[in-house]
C-alpha cells in the first residue's frame, strides 16, 4: 500500500512538473500601457497624453518644465509644450498626438506646402520631415521643423528665433526605439515571481 500511495504522489509531482513549467517560462510582453500580450503586436498603439510621455523620452524626463495645453487644432487628442530659451535665441518644442498616423502628415504637407522628406530613426525611415526659414508662427519665431510618422499617432514641431535655436530643439527631441514603440520589455511568470520577492 505504502508503494502504491508513493508511486501515486511521485506521478502527480511529475504531472505537476509537466504542466506547471512551460507556462513558468511562457514569454508576455510587457505593453507600454502596462498590460501584458502575448505577442508584442497584440500590445495597443500608444496613444494620447501618455501615450506621448511614452513615446518621447524626452518629454517625459522634461515633464515638469513643459506645460500640457487643450488642443487649439480640432484634429489634435493631446499636445505638450516645452519652451527653452538661450541668451542667443529662443523657441520651443511642441509634441502632438493625432487621432490616425496619416492625420499629421496630411496637416503638414499642407502648412509646409511642400511633401516632406525622410525622417530616419536609427537608419529607418520612419516617417516625414518639414524645415521652414520664414514661417509665420504664431509665437512669434521665424524659423520650424517639424516629424511626422508612418505608423505612430504623433507629432513634433520645433518653432525658434534663430536656425541655432532651431537645431538646439530639434537636438533635444529623443523618440523610443522602433522595436519598443509599442512594448517595454518580455517577461515570464517566473521573472514575475522572482522579482516580486526580491521587491
Amino acid at each position: 500500500m505504502a508503494k502504491i500511495t508513493g508511486a501515486i504522489t511521485l506521478l502527480g509531482t511529475i504531472l505537476s512538473i509537466i504542466f506547471l513549467v512551460p507556462p513558468l517560462f511562457e514569454t508576455q510582453y510587457r505593453c507600454w500601457d502596462r498590460s501584458l500580450e502575448p505577442s508584442r503586436r497584440d500590445c495597443p498603439a500608444p496613444s494620447g497624453s501618455a501615450g506621448l510621455l511614452w513615446f518621447y523620452p524626452s518629454l517625459e524626463s522634461a515633464q515638469e518644465q513643459c506645460e500640457y495645453r487643450p488642443p487649439a487644432l480640432a484634429g489634435k487628442r493631446a499636445v505638450w509644450v516645452c519652451p527653452f530659451v538661450r541668451d542667443d535665441f529662443e523657441g520651443l518644442i511642441r509634441y502632438s498626438a493625432w487621432p490616425d498616423p496619416h492625420a499629421a502628415g496630411n496637416y503638414y504637407r499642407t502648412q509646409f506646402g511642400a511633401p516632406g522628406r525622410i525622417q530616419h530613426l536609427g537608419g529607418e525611415g520612419v516617417g516625414f520631415q518639414w524645415v521652414s526659414s520664414n514661417y509665420p508662427s504664431k509665437e512669434g519665431y521665424r524659423y520650424k521643423r517639424a516629424g511626422s510618422f508612418y505608423t505612430a499617432k504623433f507629432s513634433w514641431t520645433v518653432a525658434a528665433s534663430t536656425l541655432a535655436g532651431l537645431d538646439h530643439g530639434t537636438s533635444r527631441i529623443e523618440i523610443r526605439d522602433v522595436d519598443h514603440w509599442k512594448y517595454v520589455r518580455t517577461e515570464t511568470a517566473l521573472s514575475r515571481f522572482l522579482q516580486s520577492l526580491s521587491g
